[in-house]
């Protein structure tokens, strides 16, 4: 038996890449198990929660190599939801259910397949780059019987691409299937068995450690059919999938009810940004001070300082003062505007096009030196962008006859329904943090040497090269 490990390692593969991570299986063994099975949850989107069973880490556990591959596909012809009735299902032979039925009439490869008695349906997914195949075997054909005569050979022959198509009705249940099956005997039966040796085993390519080998090897599916395609999961899925990449930011990009039967695509993009800045503020000069939140009321916030040297300058035009306030290398910079005291904000913004904005913040700004105060902030705000792009002249993909998808998707029948931003923005002594790094609307103080007032202001971020 292999001896405990003093550091015992726990590696992981997924789609999104390979990573080494170090388990204290000794002391916290059941801490351990917990960890990868969060681990193997996550990236299964939940369906596989306990691959790893109770007691099955102990202190002599060295080293567990787990992969999670996870899919969900698009059928090519997709349910009708309203067809979907309770019908009688039959679970054996003498027993029959009520349960949803799924029912769909079009044309599919399909074949019988005399030898087991059995017919076979080709269900393909969107692109035909896969498969479910569905065996339907006669009434009074055990399953058992067909699956001992399930080899790979035989499998490969009867779902060969020529099938013939056949117009037919289908009428399936709807179903969640779960197994868990230990590999070793299959393994070994492929002649894999160098793995479970301690003579012979050799995981050198990834542990220094020579004395390595495979105790145990689980494998665990789960399978689940909802034809009608479940648009609440697939909502909560997109919305899981844009918190993962903004570093939970922005957590419900799509609200209940935006994702339904009728909706065939949805795009998303989510960018997420962390800058530090330049010249970092100091946490000891984070002080609580009044902030005017509107013209007359003040309420007390944190506010962070900085006296240091920064572009600037003042814009007659609109009554406004403009700093630079750069990211570290200076390829990104926030621009922070401050009206006038008596200067409203309304018309400040209404008179920020491109042109001027380019022209204000010249890279040939001169530098002060100023004092600048401005509270912690986050920011958030959502935007249905169809009006935007219908002014940019983004009309084709908006309409059922124009719109083209045919790099995204082989249907000829996706437009764009809805098109919804997202964004966050959160300032702090040493860092910004944004999604889509835009801000709008937020107030703070600035003073050069001496007080300039207390009044709102636009902020925004701008790319040097290209804004």
């Amino acid at each position: 038996m292999t001896p405990p490990m003093e550091n015992p390692h726990f590696k992981l593969n997924s789609s999104k890449g390979e990573t080494f991570q170090k388990l204290d299986f000794i002391s916290a063994a059941e801490e351990s198990r917990k960890h990868i099975n969060t681990w193997v949850a996550q990236r299964t989107e939940g369906k596989i929660t306990d691959l790893l069973s109770p007691n099955s880490v102990d202190p002599m556990t060295c080293l567990v190599h787990v992969n999670a591959i996870y899919f969900k596909g698009n059928w090519e012809n997709q349910f009708n939801k309203q067809h979907t009735k309770e019908r009688l299902f039959k679970v054996s032979k003498n027993v029959e259910k009520p349960v949803q039925m799924i029912f769909k009439k079009s044309t599919f490869k399909m074949t019988y397949i005399g030898e087991i008695f059995t017919k076979i349906l080709v269900r393909p997914y969107v692109g035909r780059e896969l498969n479910m195949i569905i065996m339907l075997p006669d009434e009074n054909t055990n399953l058992k019987t067909v699956e001992k005569d399930l080899v790979c050979e035989k499998f490969i022959e009867w779902t060969r691409p020529d099938l013939m198509e056949e117009e037919v009705e289908v009428s399936l249940p709807r179903f969640k299937l779960g197994e868990s099956y230990d590999m070793e005997d299959v393994l070994r039966t492929l002649g894999v068995t160098d793995v479970f040796e301690d003579t012979r085993a050799d995981f050198s390519a990834m542990s220094a450690r020579r004395d390595l080998r495979l105790s145990r090897v689980m494998h665990k599916t789960f399978a689940e059919l909802d034809f009608i395609s479940a648009a609440e999961e697939s909502r909560k899925h997109i919305n899981t999938w844009v918190a993962q990449r903004t570093e939970g930011k922005i957590t419900d990009l799509l609200s209940p009810n935006s994702v339904d039967p009728m909706t065939c695509l949805v795009h998303v993009n989510a960018i997420y940004f962390k800058g530090n800045w330049e010249n970092q503020f100091n946490k000891q000069h984070t002080k609580e001070r009044l902030f005017k939140v509107s013209k007359n009321v003040e309420k007390p916030v944190q506010m962070i300082f900085k006296k240091s040297t920064f572009k600037m300058t003042y814009i007659g035009e609109i009554f406004t003062k403009i700093l630079v306030r750069p990211y570290v290398g200076r390829e990104l910079n926030m621009i922070i505007m401050l009206p006038d005291e008596n200067t409203n904000l309304k018309t400040v913004e209404k008179d920020l096009v491109c042109e001027k904005f380019i022209e204000w913040t010249r890279p040939d700004l001169m530098e002060e030196e100023v004092e600048v105060s401005l509270p912690r902030f986050k920011l958030g705000e959502s935007y249905d962008m169809e009006d935007v792009l219908r002014t940019l002249g983004v009309t084709d993909v908006f309409e059922d006859t124009r719109a083209d998808f045919s790099a995204m998707s082989a249907r000829r029948d996706l437009r764009l329904s809805r098109v919804m931003h997202k964004t966050f923005a959160e300032s702090s002594d040493h860092v910004t943090g944004s999604v889509n790094p835009v801000a709008d609307g937020m107030q703070l103080h600035i003073s050069k040497l001496r007080s300039w007032g207390n009044c709102q202001l636009t902020a925004l971020a701008k790319d040097k090269i290209t804004l």
